[in-house]
């Protein structure tokens, strides 16, 4: 649950954060909505270029940094809302399982020479 709690709460606070700093556009106000807030702020998104033959260069650098831009923020918004899946499902799963997993007494873990390279961990027990 812990793991599951910390995973969300980054991806959450993280999309909160990247909306107060920087000016996202359209869809920000979905991101107070968790787990779901990330994907609906990306369906709100509009972007487009004029599409003509008779653009000035200037017109086209300026269509190319919109579209880097948005580009970064989807990447993030996705990010984030990866995060927030994976942590909210840690969490659902960690609260609900009830089972207690048993481990032995004498389960011992060694950093020792291991494999080929000689680094590793080493666990050792029996069940």
């Amino acid at each position: 649950m812990l793991a599951g709690g910390l995973t969300f709460g980054t991806g959450y606070l993280g999309a909160l954060g990247y909306s107060a700093s920087s000016d996202i556009g359209p869809g920000s106000g979905w991101l107070l909505l968790p787990v779901l807030g990330p994907w609906a702020a990306i369906n709100a998104r509009h972007f487009g270029c004029k599409n003509s033959s008779q653009l000035s260069q200037e017109e086209i650098n300026g269509c190319l940094s919109l579209a880097l831009g948005e580009l970064k923020t989807i990447t993030v918004l996705t990010f984030s809302g990866l995060v927030q899946v994976v942590g909210a499902t840690l969490f659902v799963v960690g609260y609900t399982d009830k089972d207690q997993q048993w481990l032995p007494h004498n389960l011992q873990l060694d950093a020792g020479p291991v494999g080929r390279s000689g680094r590793g961990v080493l666990v050792r027990g029996t069940f």
